[in-house]
């Protein structure tokens, strides 16, 4: 099983993943990477848990809609989150992230 050392969000992670899927995985970390860099530019001063939680939403909202106009400009994708909602997320996710790193 082959070890990839991804960067996302300006930190390391070593993973490993099933033989011949190194590229495809890379290719998803850069994806993942990018939107974790639009996040941290477009709110400031967030955390790695927030960083990471408004970038999977953004994929995720990309992958639910339709392909954009050409005309239309892009919304961000977090608009309409109440804070509540983005709380209750990051709390999942930290316990998520927990429950993994206690194996």
């Amino acid at each position: 099983m082959p070890n990839l050392r991804l960067e996302i969000g300006g930190r390391h992670y070593d993973i490993h993943c099933q033989d011949g899927e190194e590229a495809h995985v890379q290719r998803l970390a850069t994806e993942v990477d990018a939107k974790a860099r639009d996040a941290q530019a477009a709110i400031g001063g967030i955390n790695e848990t927030r960083q990471l939680l408004f970038a999977a939403l953004m994929l995720a909202d990309e992958r639910r809609a339709d392909p954009p106009s050409p005309i239309a400009a892009p919304q961000p994708p977090a608009q309409g989150l109440s804070e509540a909602a983005i709380d209750a997320l990051t709390a999942r996710i930290e316990r998520i992230a927990a429950e993994i790193a206690r194996g």
